[in-house]
């Protein structure tokens, strides 16, 4: 705890006073300096901490070419053919990770300098550490691509299977139906020339002429008086 003579000192008094109008100055500096406004700008002092690039988001240094980087992703494209978002996602990633390996290599080659020698170890080390790291990571992308289009070609083939089993069985239910309506259609006729030979048989009727009509039967009398004169004389 201060003592409230030392408080009360003038020259301390004078000293946070000075003090005082320090920080206001400064803060008021801050507020004149607000750093770049336009997004070139911005872009230039986000890059003024940078050293390699090979760590955080993706961007091609004022050094390299972005020609190449669109080469290098056409080339990739071409090879590799994504069918889906996906699949083109990782090629894009595919292509980034092998340009900062790329960039990790020049990198230590500058390490070694005219002369061939070593000038910085924990640079070389740190430089092949990224490389590593993204060749792994490059190699990972196209297991996962691989990877993916393996399943997505299974999944296809599983469906073309299905897709015939289910014709297959549907041609047999067709076929199965044909053989059972045919046996039914060869039942019914087995039936029916069945109750045909089982009928009682009657004699045919013969077909009388036109205009025929029947005689009343002719009644033959044996007394002599029914007889005819004739026949009379010839029994006497």
């Amino acid at each position: 705890m201060l003592s409230s003579d030392r408080m009360h000192c003038p020259s301390y008094e004078a000293r946070v006073t000075a003090l005082n109008k320090r920080a206001a100055a400064n803060r008021a500096n801050a507020q004149l300096s607000t750093g770049p406004k336009t997004p070139a700008g911005k872009a230039a002092v986000a890059l003024n901490n940078l050293r390699h690039g090979l760590a955080g988001a993706f961007l091609i240094l004022p050094t390299e070419n972005e020609e190449d980087f669109a080469a290098l992703l056409e080339s990739l494209l071409d090879e590799h053919q994504p069918a889906t978002e996906t699949e083109r996602l990782l090629v894009t990633n595919m292509a980034r990770h092998q340009w900062l390996s790329d960039r990790a290599i020049k990198l230590q080659r500058l390490v070694f300098g005219d002369h061939g020698v070593c000038e910085n170890g924990d640079r070389l080390l740190l430089y092949l550490r990224y490389q590593t790291t993204h060749q792994r990571a490059f190699h990972k992308c196209l297991n996962d691509l691989l990877k993916l289009r393996a399943e997505r070609r299974k999944t296809e083939i599983g469906f073309e299977r299905q897709s015939h089993a289910t014709a297959v069985e549907t041609r047999q239910h067709e076929i199965h139906h044909a053989r059972l309506a045919q046996f039914h259609a060869r039942l019914k006729q087995t039936e029916i020339r069945t109750s045909l030979l089982l009928a009682p048989r009657h004699p045919p009727i013969s077909p009388k002429p036109h205009g025929f009509e029947p005689q009343s039967p002719r009644i033959t009398h044996n007394s002599p008086h029914s007889a005819s004169p004739e026949t009379r004389e010839r029994a006497a």
